[in-house]
């Protein structure tokens, strides 16, 4: 009985060791987390502000690369990326899962304003024409840019434009639920 309370006194010189190794490993990798979290808040600051301010010569080419690859969507990068930086600064989760969610999201926002939008080249248009026009309509803002191009255009010449409205608008129906960690039982109850 003496040898087995002896054994559950003070931990070996050994387990100490091992428990501080561990504990420093996880305040390492606390500190790279809310490094990767203050970098992404800034990126998204700075995307957010590519957006809504004009400027001259590198930024005005940078906002018109911007839009004209995003169109439309531009305007939500910014504030999902800084979204992204938050919920990892707060989660302590992998922000590579959001960003390819969003990534989905956006794609598929983008093929609908791609689809459902007022512009579009004609039928016969070869694939670089195309992306040329849809990279001049971001730029524009009266689209979605290149980023409409493997959803919307490519899915519209695949299916048909019906059928790529449809496919589409499951998209970003799974996008959102995959955001939001919600199911389709949630959205029953």
């Amino acid at each position: 009985m003496a040898n087995s309370s002896s054994k559950r006194g003070r931990p070996s010189k050994a387990e100490s060791e091992r428990k501080q190794r561990a504990e420093t490993r996880k305040k390492e990798k606390e500190q790279r987390a809310q490094g990767t979290a203050i970098a992404l808040f800034a990126i998204g600051v700075v995307l957010t502000a590519l957006t809504f301010i004009p400027g001259e010569s590198v930024w005005d080419t940078l906002r018109n690369v911007m839009f004209g690859l995003l169109g439309i969507c531009a305007y939500a990068i910014g504030p999902c990326v800084i979204y992204i930086a938050v919920r990892y600064a707060f989660d302590k989760l992998s922000p590579s899962g959001r960003i390819i969610k969003f990534l989905l999201l956006a794609f598929s926002v983008s093929g609908a304003f791609y689809a459902f939008g007022l512009y579009k080249p004609s039928s016969d248009t070869e694939v670089l024409t195309v992306v040329k026009f849809l990279y001049t309509l971001g730029i524009e803002r009266k689209g979605s840019g290149v980023m409409a191009f493997p959803l919307g255009w490519l899915l519209e010449r695949g299916c048909g434009e019906t059928a790529a409205k449809i496919i589409i608008i499951l998209l970003i129906c799974v996008s959102i639920m995959l955001i939001t960690g919600k199911t389709i039982v949630d959205l029953v109850n």
